[in-house]
């Protein structure tokens, strides 16, 4: 948990921090991991929160994977939204590693009630998630 507040807001800089922080510790153990926060937007801590999990869910699936690399970008869309896109490549692990993954992942994401998309294929799983952005930084 990043936040005992929904109402606390995450700035640029404190996501950078967080999501770099985490992309080194990945680097240290052999994930290759780079993360862009490229906002001006404060971000809600509910958003940041539901945002860390989906990123903590491809560092998990990650680790049962050859050779894996996880990207990660945070990008203001329109004039209101925040983008996070997640990608995650590695040696593959069939067709029924990915959709399972997939599978549970969406579930998990229907019930937060999110605008996403999620595709997971023989190789690599790519996740876009809209949210919305409060404010400028």
């Amino acid at each position: 948990m990043l936040s005992q507040s929904d109402d606390e807001e995450f700035g640029v800089e404190r996501l950078r921090i967080i999501l770099n922080e985490a992309a080194g510790d990945l680097r240290s153990i052999g994930i290759d991991c780079a993360a862009l926060v490229d906002t001006t937007s404060q971000v809600p801590a509910a958003a940041v929160n539901l945002l860390y999990d989906c990123y903590y869910d491809f560092i998990i699936n990650a680790l049962r994977c050859e050779s894996p690399t996880i990207m990660l970008f945070l990008t203001n869309v329109a004039d209101s939204g925040i983008e996070l896109r997640a990608l995650l490549e590695c040696e593959s692990e069939g067709t029924a590693f990915w959709q399972e993954w997939r599978t549970k992942l969406a579930e998990e994401l229907d019930c937060r009630d999110v605008a996403y998309s999620l595709e997971a294929a023989d190789g690599s799983a790519k996740l876009v998630i809209d949210i919305e952005a409060k404010g400028v930084a």
